[in-house]
């Protein structure tokens, strides 16, 4: 499953604005896997990945068939993630429940998805990518923090920089 995971969110960290419909199922499928066995109160692991797997689907089809919501689905699951994964990997212990940590960070990557598509994904992209590069490691929490912030950057500067050669050749 590691592995899975690590190509998984090389592509969403590269090329997360170009596919956007995989961002949106890697969002689900992390919502599912992430968060699925608190909500639905089961242990088994092929029951996990069951839920991540449909969370994901769902993604996807929102991304081809309603491409409003899924902008907007894309952008809370992403930007709720990359809040949770920055708390968590500084060892924060805000008074704050991870679902209150989670939300607000998802209303912040809805509105930016919203408001600033193109830069919004790129850098969402970029966060939920190298998260779940982070996530496929077993790392000190400290070795945790500066490659997510290694990796977010890569993406960021990556996926920047063929957005603005595309931008020049139109």
């Amino acid at each position: 499953m590691a592995v899975i995971t690590f190509i998984i969110g090389l592509a969403i960290l590269f090329f997360g604005r170009k596919i956007f419909w995989l961002f949106v199922a890697a969002a689900g499928f992390m919502l599912g896997y992430s968060y699925g066995p608190q909500i639905f109160r089961v242990e088994s692991p092929g029951l996990i990945l069951l839920i991540a797997v449909i969370t994901g689907i769902v993604g996807a089809l929102l991304a081809v068939l309603l491409k409003e919501v899924a902008i907007a689905a894309g952008g809370f699951i992403a930007g709720g993630f990359a809040a949770a994964e920055l708390v968590r990997s500084t060892q924060l212990s805000p008074r704050m429940d991870s679902w209150v940590i989670f939300i607000l960070g998802g209303i912040i990557g809805a509105v930016l998805m919203l408001l600033i598509f193109d830069w919004a994904l790129i850098v969402l992209s970029s966060l939920l990518g190298a998260s779940i590069i982070v996530r496929s490691f077993v790392l000190r929490d400290s070795w945790e923090l500066i490659l997510f912030l290694v990796l977010s950057v890569i993406g960021i500067l990556v996926q920047a920089g063929w957005f603005q050669s595309e931008k020049r050749r139109a």
